[in-house]
């Protein structure tokens, strides 16, 4: 068994987790309330994704930023070594 075919293996069980446990939450409830439920925990994961995104773009640009002086530090010292 190839790693992909493990992968598509886990997903799939993954999937069928997450649809008898939405199924069990719609036994329980009203339909249409968990449908609603559903539709806001979805559009929170998708800010809160969005956010973490974000949170990890601005620090690789700190980090970027931070090496960028980092070089220039290190250059000027070089530089100054050099010329004297």
């Amino acid at each position: 068994m190839s790693r992909e075919e493990r992968r598509r293996d886990m997903r799939r069980e993954e999937m069928r987790r997450d649809m008898s446990r939405e199924e069990r939450r719609e036994e329980r409830g009203d339909e249409g309330e968990s449908e609603r439920r559903r539709d806001m925990r979805k559009e929170e994961m998708r800010r809160d994704m969005s956010r973490e995104e974000r949170r990890r773009d601005m620090r690789k640009e700190e980090m970027r930023r931070d090496m960028r002086k980092e070089e220039m530090r290190r250059d000027m010292r070089w530089g100054r070594r050099g010329e004297i």
